[in-house]
C-alpha cells in the first residue's frame, strides 16, 4: 500500500513521441545539431483535503497524460509533442529508472532559459484509491513550470539528457465530491520543478 506522501523514485516505462521545432522569427538560423532524451522524475506529491471532506485518504495511483514540452533556447521556442492518449504516466508507480518520455530529439545550440511541461486536460486523468475506487482527477495547472538548474548551455555535436524533477511542487487536493485536484506551487509548495541539463559522455 502506498500513501500519497510517498517520495517517488522513477519508473522504467518507455514512451516515444515527436518533436516540432518552432521559431517565430527566423527558423532557418537555428542550428539543430545537438540531441537529447527527456526523462521525468515526479519527486514527491503532498496531499491535502478540502474542509468539505476532512477524512484521511490514501491513494495508489495518480494518472496523468503528458502532451508536450516547450523549451526556450535563446528566445527561440522548441516544442516536443506527444499524440493524444499515448503518454499516460502514473505519478505513484515509479520504481527504479527514469521515465523516458522523448528520445533522440533535436536541440538548437544556445542557452536554455525556461521549460514548460504540458498535461492534456482533454484525456482521462484519474486517481486510484487504496480500496480500488477510481476517482476523477482535475488538472488545475495544465502547464507545469521548471526552473533551470546548473549549466544550461547547449553545445554543438553533443548529446544530452533533460531531467525533469517535480521537486515537491505537486499537491493532490481531495474535493468534497470525492474527486481530486492536481496542483503545482500552491499552499507553500515550490512554485516550479527543476530541470537539469546533463551531458552524455
Amino acid at each position: 500500500m502506498k500513501k500519497i506522501a510517498l517520495s517517488i523514485l522513477t519508473v522504467s516505462t518507455f514512451l516515444f513521441g515527436s518533436c516540432s521545432n518552432e521559431d517565430s522569427s527566423s527558423p532557418e538560423n537555428l542550428a539543430y545539431n545537438a540531441t537529447t532524451n527527456v526523462t521525468l522524475k515526479a519527486g514527491s506529491v503532498s496531499s491535502s483535503r478540502t474542509k468539505a471532506n476532512n477524512k484521511p485518504h490514501e491513494v495508489d495511483s495518480v494518472v496523468v497524460s503528458v502532451s508536450s514540452l516547450e523549451l526556450n533556447v535563446d528566445g527561440q521556442t522548441v516544442t516536443f509533442t506527444k499524440d493524444p492518449g499515448t503518454a499516460y504516466i502514473d505519478l505513484l508507480s515509479f520504481e527504479s529508472k527514469d521515465t523516458l518520455i522523448w528520445s533522440e530529439e533535436e536541440l538548437p545550440v544556445g542557452e536554455l532559459h525556461s521549460a514548460v511541461l504540458g498535461l492534456d486536460k482533454d484525456e482521462d486523468s484519474y486517481v486510484v484509491e487504496t480500496d480500488g475506487n477510481h476517482a476523477d482527477l482535475h488538472i488545475s495547472h495544465k502547464e507545469l513550470d521548471f526552473d533551470i538548474e546548473s549549466d544550461s548551455a547547449i553545445a554543438a555535436d553533443t548529446k544530452y539528457v533533460i531531467k525533469l524533477d517535480m521537486a515537491g511542487s505537486l499537491r493532490l487536493v481531495k474535493k468534497g465530491n470525492g474527486g481530486y485536484n492536481l496542483q503545482q506551487g500552491t499552499a507553500g509548495a515550490p512554485k516550479e520543478g527543476v530541470l537539469i541539463l546533463q551531458k552524455v559522455d
